[in-house]
């Protein structure tokens, strides 16, 4: 059973259509999101009806202010979700590069451990000592993904489990 979590993910899904129709993971997902979209739509709505009920003329506005104000909010908000997708993807960079360096010290010591002549029995235990290691650090990464008070139980699970 694989976890359900935003830092894993089936490949072979984003090249079909099915990554059209399943959000399970995502941020359209999550409750928090819906909640506070419903209270912004509302605020919209009461400010539109509040407007349309104390502005006798709307065409005697002067909305060149807000045009201003428009435009500066697009600029800063393109700027700060250009920060964040760097910071986002250099985030994931590190953590995969991490990944495949611990795996390139795990295979460089199996190549070692057997060209030095280690018994085999001595290279299946430091080699499962070095699938553990992997173990935990996955297990790590995705109980940072969790609230803190589930965390708890997902490592006893897991600790169980392995």
């Amino acid at each position: 059973e694989e976890p359900d979590d935003s830092m894993s993910y089936d490949a072979r899904k984003l090249v079909t259509f099915e990554v059209c129709k399943d959000f399970s993971g995502t941020v359209w997902a999550k409750r928090s999101l819906w909640k506070m979209m419903g209270m912004l739509i509302t605020v919209a709505i009461v400010t539109s009806v509040v407007v349309a009920l104390c502005v006798r003329d709307p065409s005697k506005l002067d909305v060149s202010k807000f045009q201003t104000i428009s435009g500066f909010l697009k600029v800063i908000v393109g700027l700060l979700l250009g920060f964040f997708l760097s910071s986002s993807v250099a985030r994931w960079y590190t953590c995969t590069t991490g990944f495949l360096e611990l795996f390139d010290a795990i295979r460089g010591m199996q190549m070692q451990l057997n060209a030095l002549g280690v018994p085999k029995e001595r290279v299946h235990l430091c080699l499962r000592y070095c699938i553990l290691s992997a173990n935990c650090l996955n297990n790590s990464l995705m109980a940072g993904a969790l609230h803190p008070k589930e965390r708890a139980a997902f490592h006893k699970e897991k600790w169980q489990k392995m």
